[in-house]
């Protein structure tokens, strides 16, 4: 499983942004490098196998949710501990409510990706 780090806390990686929003579409690039190295990985050609959901803590979904790419489903399934919350891009976004840590998993064929998310909290999220 391929895994990424992507810091919050804008002092420490000024490269991420100077401002919330751009912190959070920092991260969103992050989730689409991880998204393109997996589907490199399982192969092109006339049938590529693009990674088509992630699953995410509740504060890294928050987050996503600000960006203009996320669409919110119109119904969302409470029933589980896992549903679907909406779209970004082409990736369905999953909402992980047992999660301990905050993270991202890139689901693509068989192959993970995952994204450990570290200092969200102070966003105030």
């Amino acid at each position: 499983m391929k895994t990424y780090t992507w810091e919050y806390a804008i002092s420490k990686n000024p490269q991420n942004g100077a401002w919330e929003q751009e912190v959070f579409r920092t991260l969103y690039t992050v989730i689409l490098k991880l998204t393109n190295d997996l589907a490199i990985e399982a192969g092109s050609g006339t049938d590529p196998k693009l990674p088509k959901s992630l699953t995410a803590s509740p504060a890294v979904v928050c987050a996503l949710e600000s960006l203009e790419q996320f669409r919110i489903n119109e119904v969302i399934n409470m029933d589980k501990d896992v549903h679907a919350v909406g779209h970004m891009g082409k990736l369905e976004v999953y909402r992980d409510l047992l999660a301990t840590e905050d993270y991202v998993i890139i689901n693509a064929f068989g192959k993970q990706g995952k994204i450990k998310v570290n200092g969200l909290a102070n966003a105030g999220i």
